[in-house]
């Protein structure tokens, strides 16, 4: 069966869209990842809070290999309701609570993602971040509870949808799209480069609430959300920026967004130190890092053969993998993330101009750009 025909199957067999409970959903998944990030920073240390948000990120790539049904979401999700029992600051437990939280989470918002009619973009990332905000808040102040409480909210949300009627098909759809080609690899170290900084950039900027008091605990923690949330909004306004006002191709996009991306950590390697300098150069950074955009454009005109949504997942895991390994090795060195993450966006530019070369040289010949 070809890949056009694969995909037009999966589509039909889609659950009929809930916007209302798509939105419910993606925002507890941003409420999860951030929150879980937050809590285990707070109650451990930051080797812990990027574990659990390594579990949360496993539970997303589960998402694209196996393609739960809704019925497979849910039962994933109420495989979580057990473990609610053994907690007890277990953190095997909750390590394993996040992963299958997130894991139903995403498969439900898989099989809910709105059709007809569609939930606008800006929508979606206006729910999307400020689930970023409501984690790092509420994790913050409830702890690893936060687990117990998505946990619940999302069985809530999920399991009287996937009892219903709805047409028959299997609760686990393979994809067996695993190979990967240049554009695998470059989106791979796209995501390696963001999330191997992102959230130890989050750790510097959270306080430890025990040295602190409660006035100063608080202007912190909202202080910290809101430069997170600055830098997402830039992230995901790159393609604004650099298609629709710019008016620059994929090719051209995605070069200087990654040039633009790895002068903003140079700077937040230089100033990791100053809470300030590293939020402006986090927030301009996601300008350039917002060229994500560019390289999934440059996928679907060449044609790849890599499904360039499980490479973006892998990218995640693999990013965060790295930032936790060299805290574990180096905790003293909290640049470590950020030197890695350069590398990571020198090794994309490096993979983009030696894929792309050809495209460069065709738009200085004929002055109009491919795509």
């Amino acid at each position: 069966m070809n890949i056009a025909s694969h995909h037009i199957g999966q589509a039909q067999e889609k659950e009929p869209s809930n916007n209302i409970l798509y939105l419910i959903l993606s925002f507890l998944s941003g409420v999860l990842e951030t929150g879980v990030l937050t809590a285990g920073l707070m109650r451990f240390d930051i080797s812990m809070g990027l574990a659990f948000a390594l579990s949360y990120q496993t539970g997303c790539l589960v998402r694209n290999p196996l393609r739960l049904s809704l019925k497979g979401a849910a039962c994933i999700l109420c495989c979580s309701l057990p473990l609610l029992m053994l907690g007890n600051g277990r953190v095997w437990v909750l390590l394993l609570m996040t992963a299958l939280v997130s894991a139903g989470i995403q498969s439900s918002r898989e099989w809910l993602l709105p059709k007809q009619p569609a939930v606008s973009l800006s929508v979606k990332r206006i729910v999307r971040v400020s689930g970023f905000i409501g984690g790092i808040l509420v994790g913050f102040w409830i702890g690893m509870r936060l687990i117990d409480c998505i946990a619940i909210l999302a069985c809530v949300a999920v399991i009287p949808m996937s009892i219903r009627k709805v047409p028959k098909h299997s609760w686990i759809n393979l994809n067996k799209r695993f190979e990967s080609d240049k554009y695998g690899w470059i989106m791979l170290c796209h995501q390696t480069h963001y999330f191997a900084y992102a959230y130890v950039l989050l750790a510097i900027l959270l306080p430890h609430k025990i040295l602190l008091s409660n006035d100063t605990v608080f202007f912190k923690v909202t202080s910290a959300s809101g430069w997170f949330a600055l830098g997402w909004l830039s992230y995901i306004s790159g393609q604004w920026l650099l298609k629709e006002k710019l008016k620059m191709s994929s090719f051209q996009a995605a070069i200087a967004g990654h040039t633009w991306a790895a002068a903003s950590l140079f700077c937040m390697a230089l100033f990791h130190n100053c809470e300030f300098a590293l939020g402006i150069a986090w927030v301009l950074g996601g300008f350039g890092g917002g060229s994500v955009y560019a390289i999934k454009d440059l996928a679907k005109v060449n044609a790849s053969r890599a499904d360039i949504d499980l490479w973006e997942h892998w990218g995640h895991v693999v990013g965060v993998s790295l930032s936790l390994f060299s805290i574990l090795v180096f905790p003293s060195l909290v640049i470590l993330p950020f030197v890695i993450a350069f590398v990571a966006v020198l090794a994309t530019l490096f993979m983009l101009i030696r894929s792309n070369g050809w495209q460069l040289l065709n738009e200085k010949c004929t002055g109009a750009p491919d795509i």
